[in-house]
């Protein structure tokens, strides 16, 4: 086994790296939306925030009232409170010190309390266009990241079960921003991440025969995505970059993951820990397994092997 001598100081990053393994994960960039109302004006500062309408918070937004009586809320892209005895305790209040983000496979390493962008890297315009070019030929789902934002179609959202996606549904309806058209929406904009869902995998597979000689790199998930990042960015060179700014050895750091797209940040991280629903694959490459993430697998991994 490698485990390694976790310093408190390494709390903070080891749990960013969890976050990585869920894909998703404590979160990244906040998108601010409203109800409609003078959104002009709050956008020329004469609005502001009167206070936090704490019964409306949810398990991955705050919702405040605004001067003028309409109500502005916070997204995060993923949780930031979870439910226990029937109340939703902050993430932030039960673990100390959560401030870096490895996100989007790696292509976005955020500082979350300072709101501050530490690495992008970006597909380029040309390679978008191909890649927008081979899923317009297809029954594909097209979810896009753009500058820490997540982007899907109107259309595609209301079929998500059709591309095996629909126990994301409900979190993609809260978190991510809606488009008419995804492909007008892809010119000429700054894409950090692609990912395309599929009706099967044979359709996927035909997607990566088709995009599989481009400079990037590509991760299989789910039952049907496939994960497309800029060449050689994944969530492992997300770590590094992460590491190199915090000034800290990879020999100090965990990772937990179940899937093939966390197959790299497993082999990179001083622990690897993998999930009891993980494949055989990443088990085999791991030092630990938990319990599965039914059953608070990443809960016992911090509590085990950071928090002791």
């Amino acid at each position: 086994m490698r485990i390694r001598n976790i310093s408190k100081k390494m709390v903070s990053l080891a749990l960013t790296i969890a976050i990585i393994g869920t894909g998703s994960g404590i979160n990244a960039l906040a998108n601010s939306v409203d109800d409609g109302k003078n959104s002009q004006k709050a956008a020329d500062n004469k609005v502001t925030v009167v206070k936090e309408l704490t019964d409306e918070r949810t398990e991955n937004s705050n919702t405040y009232l605004l001067s003028d009586g309409s109500k502005k809320t916070e997204l995060f892209l993923s949780n930031i409170r979870y439910e226990k005895d029937g109340q939703l305790k902050d993430y932030e209040n039960e673990i100390c010190d959560i401030q870096y983000g490895v996100l989007e496979s790696g292509a976005l390493v955020y500082d979350l309390k300072n709101r501050k962008i530490i690495h992008q890297e970006y597909i380029p315009f040309n390679i978008v266009d191909k890649i927008m070019a081979v899923a317009s030929q297809s029954d594909i789902m097209v979810h896009l990241f753009n500058n820490g934002s997540s982007i899907v179609s109107k259309k595609n959202l209301s079929e998500m079960a059709r591309y095996h996606m629909g126990i994301y549904q409900p979190m993609f309806q809260r978190v991510t921003t809606i488009v008419d058209d995804i492909y007008s929406f892809s010119k000429d904009k700054m894409i950090e991440k692609i990912n395309l869902y599929h009706l099967n995998e044979e359709a996927r597979k035909k997607s990566y025969q088709l995009l599989k000689d481009l400079p990037l790199t590509f991760a299989l998930a789910e039952t049907t995505s496939l994960e497309i990042s800029p060449l050689n960015v994944t969530k492992a060179s997300g770590l590094i970059k992460l590491c190199d700014y915090l000034d800290l050895k990879l020999d100090e750091t965990i990772a937990v993951g179940d899937a093939n797209n966390d197959y790299d940040v497993l082999k990179t991280a001083g622990l690897a820990v993998a999930m009891q629903n993980a494949n055989d694959e990443i088990k085999e490459i791991c030092d630990v397994i938990v319990s599965d993430n039914n059953h608070d697998g990443c809960k016992e991994a911090i509590e085990n092997y950071l928090i002791r």
